[in-house]
């Protein structure tokens, strides 16, 4: 790697470390403000609280904060450039924009790559823990793992369970009610259970009382063995949102999709955006290139940064708005997802060319 190379990728990184800290410092501070009372009602004191709190929630901003910092230091390192001359001395060593902007990019692939990972095995550990302790209103210290509570309503073979109370662990059950379908999609058995507890690898339900159809309602007796082929370790995955899941989890739900409660173009969609989420920092240094060099060039500092920020928020806009669309079913998982990044990387390329002429 020559010497440019690791003063441009030295430039970025630090550039991008004092980005994300400053961002994420105050987003994390205002977002504590805004849950101090609810956070120090559980009785556990108050900095020790607030200290776990922070902890907890700082995967998240940092995940989501990413690509606007890797924005921030593309664009405040070719001001610097530009306007200090390095720009000039660059082009004269032989060095072209687009080399420094493929650097650039080198860059944001390492970004992004760390992110993934980071979005896969750190965020979804915290965020279930965060959910559980803030569905205990705080009280005590947060739990050791991610909830495993049933969901209100899921799928497991061929039958339709309804929960009317769920174990934090889920290896209880209350207020059970199954429903069977037949190999047409049709209602074949339909029972009710008082309680179902997970042992043996087996459900085991007490107060069972079944209805066939066109039947009268009759007692199985007070208890019975069922094979539903799903254990409590995927309920976590099961309720859980879908921003939470990793990448392997939303794999393996949509492999077995009649595990799942949702519609199977929302896990293709999520996990389409799970692959498209870092790239967005790749997207961020595109927009920052072309309009860093073309208005920093004539110090229009506050008309560049209002530019180049205000198009990375765009993106974010257009980003969120596709994928709701995609959710609802309007639009294909894949125009939902990787339609902003095609369109934004195109108006990318195009400022380039222009730039060039």
């Amino acid at each position: 790697m020559s010497i440019f190379a690791r003063y441009i990728l030295w430039s970025f990184f630090v550039r991008f470390g004092q980005a994300l800290a400053g961002l994420t410092g105050i987003l994390l501070v205002f977002d504590v403000i805004a849950n101090t009372a609810d956070i120090t009602n559980g009785g556990g004191g108050l900095v020790q609280p607030l200290l776990i709190y922070s902890g907890l929630r700082l995967p998240e901003i940092v995940s989501l904060l990413v690509p606007l910092a890797v924005l921030l230091a593309a664009m405040i390192m070719l001001f610097q450039y530009s306007i200090h001359g390095e720009m000039v001395a660059l082009q004269a060593a032989g060095v072209s924009i687009h080399w420094v902007i493929g650097n650039l990019l080198l860059a944001a692939t390492a970004v992004a790559g760390a992110h993934f990972w980071f979005a896969n095995d750190i965020l979804p550990e915290t965020a279930g823990r965060l959910r559980l302790w803030a569905e205990l209103d705080y009280h005590g210290l947060p739990p050791k793992g991610s909830p495993s509570r049933a969901p209100t309503w899921f799928a497991a073979g061929d039958a339709l369970v309804h929960t009317g109370y769920s174990s934090l662990n889920g290896r209880q059950l209350y207020g059970i009610t199954v429903i069977r379908r037949g190999e047409e999609g049709r209602m074949s058995d339909y029972f009710t259970a008082r309680l179902a507890t997970f042992s043996d690898s087996r459900w085991h339900f007490e107060g069972v009382e079944r209805s066939a159809m066109g039947a009268n309602q009759e007692s199985l007796g007070d208890q019975a063995a069922f094979d539903l082929p799903i254990s409590p370790s995927r309920f976590s995955k099961l309720a859980a949102p879908l921003e939470e899941l990793a990448f392997a989890d939303l794999l393996e739900i949509r492999r077995q999709q009649p595990l799942g409660e949702r519609p199977p173009h929302v896990y293709a969609l999520w996990l389409q955006r799970k692959l498209a989420q870092p790239g967005a920092s790749l997207i961020m240094v595109l927009l920052a290139a072309p309009l860093g060099l073309l208005l920093g060039r004539r110090s229009r500092l506050l008309l560049a940064s209002f530019a180049v920020i205000s198009t990375g928020f765009l993106f974010f806009i257009a980003e969120r708005f596709l994928l709701t669309l995609g959710e609802d079913g309007v639009l294909p998982p894949l125009i939902a997802v990787w339609g902003p990044m095609f369109l934004f990387a195109s108006l990318a390329f195009w400022l380039l060319l222009k730039l060039e002429e």
